[in-house]
Order: C-alpha cells, then sequence, then structure tokens
C-alpha cells in the first residue's frame, strides 16, 4: 500500500503528460505571454529521466501537463515528482527557477 500512492501519481503524470523538448516547453510556457492573465508554468519534479512540469492558462484556465528529457537541462537542483503545490517552482524560458523567492541559476 506504501508504493501504491507513487505510482498512481506517476501514471497520472504520465498518463496525460506530453513529452515536449525543452524548446517545445519554452514556446508553450511563452505562448500567452502578451495576455492579461499569462499561463504560469510550474516545474513539479523528476522521475524516471524526465524533468515534469505543469503550465496553467491565464486565470482559472486549463492545466496542461508536459515532461522534458532530464538530459536537455531545462532545470537544476531536481526533486522528486510532487502534488504538493507549495514545493512546486515557478519556471522561466530561461532555465532560471524561483523557489520560495530565491531565484537558482542554471549551472
Amino acid at each position: 500500500m506504501r508504493h501504491f500512492a507513487p505510482l498512481l501519481l506517476l501514471l497520472l503524470l504520465c498518463g496525460c503528460t506530453d513529452t515536449v523538448t525543452k524548446a517545445g516547453l519554452d514556446a508553450k510556457a511563452t505562448e500567452h505571454a502578451g495576455f492579461t492573465f499569462p499561463d504560469q508554468t510550474y516545474y513539479v519534479g523528476s522521475d524516471g529521466g524526465y524533468d515534469y512540469f505543469v503550465i496553467r492558462r491565464g486565470l482559472g484556465g486549463s492545466t496542461h501537463r508536459c515532461r522534458v528529457l532530464e538530459s536537455e537541462a531545462a532545470v537544476t537542483n531536481r526533486f522528486s515528482v510532487t502534488k504538493e503545490e507549495t514545493r512546486w517552482r515557478g519556471y522561466g524560458i530561461t532555465g532560471i527557477v524561483v523557489t520560495n523567492g530565491q531565484v537558482v541559476l542554471p549551472k
């Protein structure tokens, strides 16, 4: 039973998740940058050789999930995939990830 929750989380993330390149992620993350309520992109963790992201469309819009191969170095300072939104990090196309008000620069 202890292993059921992580397995379920992985199935939920992978089952509805598009695999994209870092360039594809960056394009999706900035697609509505000029809108009044732009999309918000979050890094939600890494698992199985992929970095996982959630893109929330505008104000109360839909949620899009995608993943990028870890080898494309979309983020640094990885952590395990989590549904706990307080641990998610904002993602910008420069690869800079904001964590609790601190900026983490890519290496």
